[in-house]
């Protein structure tokens, strides 16, 4: 896909980008878990995974982003949000233990993906590239 008004050695370097990388990866990895949650719940439950309704219409939204965002340009903003809620999430899952925010209910597992999939937004979005001269 291109991006409108962006001159092609942009869009290489914009695709090269571990925000990139991350957007994708993430994202797609959130529409599987969406995916799952609905579609697959048991085998969900059977890998450790506690799918719900509402959290996996939020995977769905959150990964959809992810990956329209790596597609429009706006791959570093994106990983640096993503990055934030989904630490938050992760904190709030192991401090409370059963819940986050009364709404979504976790288990360990959910809070450990949430974690890796915070801190590695955070990596990925606040990461300063090196750039080739």
């Amino acid at each position: 896909m291109t991006v409108p008004g962006c001159p092609p050695q942009r869009r290489a370097r914009q695709r090269s980008s571990l925000a990139f990388r991350y957007d994708l990866g993430a994202g797609l990895t959130l529409l599987a878990l969406g995916v799952a949650g609905f579609l697959l719940p048991a085998a969900s439950r059977a890998v450790g995974l506690s799918p719900r309704g509402l959290r996996s219409a939020v995977h769905l939204a959150s990964g959809l982003a992810l990956t329209l965002a790596a597609s429009t340009g706006a791959a570093q903003l994106a990983a640096q949000i993503s990055g934030i809620v989904y630490t938050a999430a992760a904190v709030l899952g192991f401090v409370d233990r059963t819940t986050v925010l009364h709404l979504f209910p976790v288990n360990d597992a959910c809070n450990v993906v949430h974690l890796a999939i915070g801190v590695l937004g955070q990596w990925a979005g606040f990461r300063r590239e090196t750039r080739d001269p």
